[in-house]
């Protein structure tokens, strides 16, 4: 119940959250999820809706803003393949990370995620299964990126 009031005040307080987004058009393009280019990985980087705050959660690649995310919003960035790559996600008072050993060819589906507790607000990181990734990246919308508070 504590959970269900915290999360409703937050919806209540943050109603206006929002961030710049793509075309319509080019999300529908980049959610085909086509092979990267030539010795690259691609990442799909999502927040998707079930439990999550409306709370903007900024998201790093190897220290570069990719951008704010909120619910129901991906990004996609394409890097250099068969390299490892730090993947952040830092909030107000702890950094979430994980490591990603990517393959040239590939696509990556990572997906920020809120944790629930006494750190309600605060986001995860994981890497998901491809199916499950495009599955959710169906219903999702990309936003624009390179808009972190640095």
């Amino acid at each position: 119940m504590r959970v269900i009031v915290i999360v409703l005040i937050t919806c209540l307080f943050s109603a206006c959250a929002t961030v710049p987004m793509e075309s319509s058009s080019k999300s529908k393009m980049v959610k085909r999820v086509n092979k990267p280019a030539l010795g690259n990985a691609g990442l799909y980087i999502y927040r998707s809706a079930p439990l999550t705050t409306v709370l903007k959660k900024e998201v790093w690649v190897n220290g570069q803003c990719i951008g704010q995310m909120l619910p129901n919003v991906f990004f996609y960035k394409q890097v250099e393949g068969d390299k490892a790559y730090r993947i952040s996600s830092t909030e107000g008072f702890s950094e979430n990370e994980i490591m990603l050993e990517t393959k040239a060819g590939k696509n990556y589906f990572i997906q920020q995620y809120t944790k629930l507790g006494l750190d309600l607000g605060d986001a995860g990181l994981r890497v998901i299964d491809e199916d499950l990734g495009r599955l959710a990246l169906a219903e999702l919308e990309m936003a624009k990126r390179g808009q972190c508070n640095e």
